[in-house]
């Protein structure tokens, strides 16, 4: 689901990081379908050690970052996106970073019940004004799952998706270069 989104709603060169990605697979899936900068982030060693591995033995190309993802300047990419992210060092103490991130024109795309121990990162970033939440998990509809975080810029303001699996509805002038 999540790499047919990102190949609907983003450009082939949009730079992109994987935040807890563990051995990369989504990266490198998205590298294979052609995103041309794709990077990221795994804080284990054993599991960067494991994908610097997997990285040279199918020639990728993905920057593969070993550290705390908080400690990288976030608001360079396009899209930042946590698939598994259930630690107990990562939760609503990120709030701050990941709003300031999302204002800053960086959208971010988090799984509900997947990012920290609670949701409460969810109930905060989804009560901010300024940012709009979109539920982009079609196939369980009425249902929390993989949620799009995106600035509104105080002109839009939507949570409805269109009939079309993939597909967000766009205004014009909003998204329309990814």
């Amino acid at each position: 689901r999540i790499i047919d989104f990102i190949w609907e709603s983003y450009s082939k060169d949009a730079k992109i990081l994987e935040i807890a990605a563990g051995c990369g697979q989504v990266s490198f899936a998205l590298e294979k379908c052609g995103f041309e900068n794709i990077e990221f982030c795994e804080f284990d060693k054993r599991r960067v050690m494991f994908s610097e591995a997997i990285k040279k033995g199918i020639s990728s190309d993905c920057t593969i970052h070993s550290c705390d993802y908080r400690k990288l300047n976030l608001q360079q990419y396009k899209l930042i996106f946590v698939i598994n992210a259930a630690g107990s060092h990562l939760g609503v103490q990120d709030y701050e970073l990941l709003a300031e991130t999302v204002l800053s024109g960086t959208d971010v795309i988090l799984r509900f019940d997947k990012y920290g121990k609670d949701n409460k990162i969810f109930e905060k970033l989804d009560a901010h004004d300024r940012i709009n939440h979109t539920n982009i998990d079609f196939e369980n509809t009425g249902v929390r799952g993989i949620i799009r975080y995106s600035a509104t810029n105080g002109r839009w303001n939507y949570s409805e998706c269109t009939g079309n699996w993939g597909k967000i509805p766009r205004k014009e002038g909003i998204d329309s270069n990814r």
